[in-house]
């Protein structure tokens, strides 16, 4: 479909994740690396009011020493779940790579690359097809380190997305839950005695989509790919570091490098 795509001379926009495997996804770098067609990933969470907000707060906090980026939930049964390609999923991790990419685009966005990935999953429910919870430990290219959690099939629990970054000057913790307001925290100095200050982020349009749809189409207006915020190789990073965190669990947490283009 790309290949048509690219030889058509159309611009093409594809569905997260990239691909269901890492050596796919690389080609789907390559064929978009050869051409000046915009050759776009649909990841809305890039365009989160979030994601621009801790971007815009992090040199706040000085250097970035550690964090924590925690995506859980409790099982809710969905008409989502009943779908073929969820339940026998061909991508690799099943429902952690499915949904799992979204919150790593948030994490590289703010923070940066992984460069490896030592991580333990588990499949707690017959539903999901494959494995369905991650917890693991990233260091990332700069040389920082964190703890990055992930599932929504555990028994009863708060549904909630929280990433708190640690810095030598401060912290930053974003938190979202459903149906409620956003909000990033941060507090700058030292000691703990340090009055914060809340911001209350504006609701996302459609959860991005918007967003990332008029950034599709300003890149096939001005036919500049350039313009593209997501491109196909950050899209293979976000799923590479899932295989990585997935291969890692198979050897029983051994750290693994994430794949590159």
């Amino acid at each position: 479909m790309i290949e048509k795509a690219i030889a058509a001379k159309k611009p093409i926009s594809i569905e997260k994740p990239i691909s269901s495997n890492v050596a796919d996804a690389r080609e789907i770098v390559k064929l978009a690396n050869s051409t000046d067609i915009p050759v776009f990933i649909l990841e809305n969470f890039v365009y989160h009011n979030s994601v621009a907000k801790l971007k815009q707060l992090l040199p706040k906090i000085g250097e970035v020493v550690t964090f924590t980026y925690q995506s859980t939930g409790p099982f809710t049964p969905s008409k989502y779940h009943s779908t073929s390609w969820r339940q026998k999923p061909e991508h690799v991790g099943g429902y952690i790579s499915d949904g799992g990419v979204h919150q790593l685009a948030v994490l590289t966005e703010v923070l940066g690359e992984v460069e490896s990935v030592s991580g333990r999953t588990t499949q707690l429910r017959e539903v999901s097809g494959d494995v369905d919870t991650l917890n693991s430990l990233f260091n990332l290219k700069s040389g920082k380190f964190g703890t990055f959690i992930y599932g929504s099939y555990f028994g009863a629990t708060e549904k909630l997305t929280r990433f708190t970054i640690f810095g030598t000057d401060g912290s930053l913790i974003f938190e979202t839950r459903p149906g409620q307001t956003a909000t990033v925290l941060l507090r700058e100095g030292q000691g703990g005695d340090v009055e914060p200050a809340l911001f209350k982020l504006e609701a996302d349009d459609i959860n991005g989509v918007h967003s990332e749809f008029e950034n599709f189409a300003e890149a096939v207006k001005a036919k500049d790919k350039s313009l593209l915020k997501v491109t196909p190789a950050k899209a293979f990073h976000h799923f590479a570091i899932i295989a990585a965190a997935v291969e890692s669990a198979q050897k029983g947490g051994a750290l693994t490098p994430v794949a590159t283009v």
